[in-house]
C-alpha cells in the first residue's frame, strides 16, 4: 500500500495491470478470505502472467555464506493426522503392561526420529544449487557441477539443518496429545495430532503408508483428521525460467546489491495455493532478512523486521511493479487475458 500510495501521489500509472488481493484468514486455511477471492477472479475470468505471494526470505549464512534469496516456486502440502490407541482401562494401582498411553507414547516417539526419505537428486532442489554454482568457493562448485558423484554428499549435509533438512524430504511434528482426565485413572483412550509437510515429490498416500511401516501396531489407529481444514496437497511447480521469475530476481537484484537469486521449495504454506486457477506460474517471496536462528521468532517472542530492511521491502515492491512493464528494458504489452 506504500508503494500503491507513493505511484499516485507522482500520477504514475503502470502499463501492466496488477492486482493487490488481501486475505485475512491465511493462519486458518484461507477458506473466508483468499478462497472466496480467488473464486470472484475466476467468475469474472481473469488470468495472470504471474501471482506473487508472500513466501521464502533473503537467506543469511544459512545456505552459503552470505545472502540468497530463495524464490518459492512450489510449497509442500499439508497432511494432519489423528493417531489413536483404544484399549482396556483400570485403576493406577494395578497397571497393566501396556496401556493406550504408552502405546502412543512408543509409536509417536518412532515417527519423530524416523525421517521420511529425501528427495534430492532431481528439480527444485538441484536448480536451486545450480543457480548457487557460479558464487560458491570453488570446492562446492565442483561438487554442486557433479551431482551425479556428489549427490549423496550434498543430500547429508542439507539434512543435517532443520532449515535445509526440510526443503529435501517430507516432515513430521507431533503437534497435540491428548490421554486420560484422573490422576488414579488408566486412560482406555490416548490420541495425538501429527502434522506432515508433504513435500512435491511424495504422496498423501505415501506419507500414510510410511506411518503405517515406521509405528508397525495395529493398535494404533491412523486417520486423516477431518476436522482439520488446512489439508492439502503439493502444488504445481512454477518455472523459473519464466516471466514472472525475471521480475522477481531483477527487482531482488536492484535491492539487495545483486545477491543471487535461485528457485526454493517453500515448507511452509500461503495462501497463494488457493489461486492455481488463475495463473500457470506462482511465486512466493517476502523480502525480509532471515539469519540462523530467526525460525524460532516464527510464531514466537520477538517476531521482528528492522526500520531498514522494512524500507527495502517497500522498494522491492515498488520495483517489482515497475520491472513488470521494462523487464532488461524492454517493454511488454499486457494481452487483455494475460494481466
Amino acid at each position: 500500500m506504500e508503494v500503491v500510495n507513493s505511484l499516485a501521489k507522482a500520477n504514475q500509472r503502470p502499463k501492466r495491470s496488477f492486482y493487490i488481493a488481501f486475505g485475512h484468514d491465511e493462519e486458518v486455511g484461507g477458506r473466508q478470505g483468499a478462497v472466496r477471492i480467488a473464486a470472484l477472479l475466476k467468475e469474472r475470468g481473469v488470468r495472470f502472467k504471474f501471482i506473487l505471494d508472500e513466501g521464502l526470505p533473503v537467506m543469511e549464512d544459512i545456505f552459503m555464506p552470505g545472502r540468497l534469496a530463495t524464490v518459492g516456486v512450489a510449497e509442500k502440502g499439508i497432511l494432519t493426522l489423528r493417531l489413536s490407541v483404544n484399549m482396556t482401562g483400570g485403576h493406577s494401582s494395578l497397571p497393566m503392561a501396556e496401556s493406550a498411553i504408552s502405546v502412543l507414547a512408543r509409536a509417536v516417539a518412532r515417527l519423530s526420529h524416523t525421517a521420511h526419505p529425501h528427495h534430492f537428486g532431481s528439480g527444485i532442489e538441484v536448480a536451486m544449487l545450480e543457480h548457487l554454482a557460479p558464487v560458491v568457493p570453488l570446492a562446492k562448485c565442483f561438487a554442486i557441477s557433479n551431482l551425479w558423484l556428489f549427490g549423496p554428499i550434498v543430500a547429508w549435509t542439507l539434512a543435517q539443518k532443520g532449515e535445509t533438512a526440510a526443503t529435501i524430504r517430507t516432515t513430521t511434528a507431533v503437534t497435540i496429545m491428548r490421554a486420560g482426565f484422573k490422576a488414579n485413572v488408566i486412560p482406555g483412550y490416548a490420541e495425538a495430532i501429527v502434522n506432515h509437510r508433504v513435500h512435491p515429490k511424495d504422496t498423501f498416500e505415501d506419507v500414510i503408508r510410511r506411518n503405517h511401516e515406521i509405528i508397525n501396531d495395529a493398535r494404533v489407529v491412523i486417520s486423516v483428521d477431518e476436522e482439520e481444514l488446512l489439508n492439502t496437497p503439493p502444488t504445481p511447480v512454477s518455472s523459473w525460467s519464466s516471466f514472472g521469475f525475471s521480475v522477481i530476481s531483477k527487482s531482488v537484484r536492484q535491492v539487495f546489491n545483486s545477491i543471487p537469486v535461485a528457485p526454493g521449495l517453500m515448507v511452509g504454506n500461503t495462501d497463494a495455493r488457493h489461486f492455481h486457477d488463475l495463473a500457470h506460474d506462482i511465486y512466493r517471496f517476502t523480502p525480509t532478512i532471515f539469519k540462523p536462528g530467526d525460525s524460532k521468532r516464527f510464531h514466537g517472542p520477538n517476531e521482528r523486521i528492522t526500520k531498514s530492511n522494512y524500507a527495502q521491502t517497500i522498494n522491492f515492491y515498488h520495483h517489482v511493479i515497475k520491472n513488470a512493464d521494462h523487464v532488461d528494458g524492454t517493454p511488454e504489452s499486457p494481452r487483455a487475458d494475460d494481466l
